[in-house]
């Protein structure tokens, strides 16, 4: 079945790390943040144990019940709900083994490669509203890593834009940055300027990390994105090209609507948290309001035990 403990403590080690790390450093509040960890990494335990325990009954054919979890701190995961627990006759699964085999590997087959540990609903991944989605991709989910274009003579994965246990990671869908989607896309790059907004009401580049990817080549964005452009703003971050044939670009991959583009939310352990229209902001900022701690003044100690207080916008300079 593979080494669940080795890999599950990994994954607690990159879920914790940078909770504790944005808290030591004031940068959010204790008591929403830190608790997502037990949720979070509680169901992960959990499944282990559950999906261990009713193999290992089939293969040793044991008829001991295995044991029942459902509840220990958890909630369902989407994918979770409404399983069935026995052949279906009507479906024509006549072979109860087989028919064992076939749902466990459908319903289990990400987890035991390791790339599937879902996280439930909390403070980090809040449950989707209903109505179209900018993305297909679920909250609390590990961010798929499509393959990118960096420049015309470089290409990587989308993580390698991804900023390391210090920032949020907001990409920006944007497809070719004209038609429908354009609107949607001032608008986001109107609140990377505008002081009331999310970006620098809770840090900024200090805390944020803006991976804007599009459809154009690196000689067809230059104007759109130049000095005096409306989407300018967006030249503070990262751009990427998505270049790749259309059934397997990264648009496809997130299942981005061309005329409205998307903004996820990628924590900095990969997990995605939410994705919001481009021009929904608003929902940025409720978002993580949930957790971060706005900027001003930021404490920080000094030689011997003088404490200097200094506002974000100096601190960036």
């Amino acid at each position: 079945m593979g080494a669940f403990g080795l890999n599950a403590s990994i994954l607690d080690a990159s879920n914790l790390a940078w909770k504790l790390g944005f808290c030591a450093n004031n940068q959010a509040s204790i008591p929403k943040l830190l608790p997502t960890y037990e949720n979070e990494r509680r169901r992960h335990a959990v499944r282990i144990i559950e999906t261990s325990g009713v193999y290992l009954r089939f293969v040793c054919n044991s008829t001991l019940p295995s044991v029942n979890l459902k509840g220990v701190g958890t909630d369902p995961r989407e994918d979770e709900l409404n399983k069935p627990e026995k052949p279906d006759p009507a479906a024509g699964e006549e072979n109860e083994d087989l028919a064992f085999l076939k749902r466990f590997y459908a319903q289990n087959g990400p987890f035991l490669l390791g790339v599937d540990a879902a996280y439930g609903n909390n403070v980090l991944n809040p449950p989707r509203p209903t109505g179209p989605h900018p993305v297909v991709v679920k909250n609390g989910v590990r961010a798929p890593n499509p393959r990118v274009c960096f420049s015309q003579t470089k290409t990587g994965y989308l993580y390698d834009a991804l900023a390391g246990p210090s920032k949020m990671n907001i990409i920006v869908w944007g497809s070719d940055l004209q038609g429908p989607i354009r609107r949607h896309l001032v608008a986001f790059a109107k609140a990377l300027t505008d002081p009331t907004s999310f970006y620098n009401r809770f840090g900024a580049a200090e805390r944020f990390n803006i991976v804007l990817v599009i459809k154009d080549t690196p000689l067809e964005a230059a104007p759109k994105l130049a000095k005096g452009s409306d989407l300018a703003p967006f030249m503070i971050g990262t751009i990427l090209y998505d270049d790749r044939a259309p059934d397997e670009d990264a648009h496809t991959c997130y299942g981005v609507d061309h005329a409205k583009g998307a903004a996820v939310v990628v924590r900095p352990d990969m997990w995605t948290g939410i994705s919001v229209f481009p021009n929904q902001v608003d929902k940025l900022t409720e978002y993580f309001a949930g957790f971060l701690v706005e900027t001003g003044s930021v404490p920080i100690r000094g030689n011997a035990s003088e404490e200097v207080f200094v506002t974000a916008t100096s601190r960036r300079a």
